[in-house]
């Protein structure tokens, strides 16, 4: 895969370089400026067609790298748990979020005591238990945003999912990379037309007399 996008940033560039040539350095007056510009210019976008293939090439070599990894821990999970595939396993999370609010509408509505310790240990352990789910229907939230239309949501489909968040992580870093790129094509662009109106013929008018 590395190789495929090699070839092609160099074909690319290649394509772009030949643009560059025919519409601009091949305009250029002076031919020994035009012929150096020409290599140059087949040099600047290759290397520019091939920062951009590595870029592909990065992202592709990480997401292959995570995947890996958890295709490594599923092996080590399906070896521990030989009779059970961790991976496979469906959480539904309509039916979490019903337990939950259950258990926190039922500990509200509980006896909270009569003496004033009672109910001062009681409130505590309430306000934890509220906290904790809090906490739990957060995690039940983020999950539920990839389960299929019935809720139902597995192990290995949560996993993948964070997969994607942690490579949106780094996708900023390629974003940057990428303009810079894109702003080095752009250079190089004004340059090329640059020498191309500095090198045209200037007109002295005519002369009478």
């Amino acid at each position: 895969m590395r190789v495929f996008f090699l070839i092609s940033g160099m074909v690319i560039g290649g394509g772009i370089a030949w643009l560059l040539n025919k519409f601009i350095t091949s305009k250029i007056e002076d031919k020994k400026r035009s012929t150096a510009m020409t290599v140059v210019t087949y040099i600047v976008c290759i290397l520019i067609g091939l920062g951009f293939a590595a870029i592909g090439s990065l992202k592709f070599a990480l997401n292959n790298f995570l995947d890996n990894r958890i295709e490594q821990v599923s092996g080590i999970l399906a070896q521990q748990f030989p009779n059970s595939n961790i991976m496979d396993l469906s959480i539904d999370t309509n039916e979490f979020k019903e337990v939950i609010g259950g258990i926190q509408e039922k500990m509200k509505n509980e006896n909270a005591g009569d003496s004033f310790l009672e109910k001062l240990i009681f409130d505590a352990f309430v306000s934890q238990i509220a906290g904790y789910v809090d906490m739990a229907e957060s995690g039940v939230n983020l999950i539920s945003s990839v389960s299929n239309e019935d809720g139902i949501v597995t192990v290995q489909t949560v996993v993948y999912a964070i997969k994607d968040k942690a490579l949106d992580k780094v996708a900023p870093f390629f974003v940057i990379l990428q303009v810079l790129l894109v702003i080095a094509a752009f250079i190089y662009m004004i340059i090329l037309i640059f020498l191309k109106k500095s090198g045209a013929p200037k007109s002295n008018g005519i002369v009478f007399g």
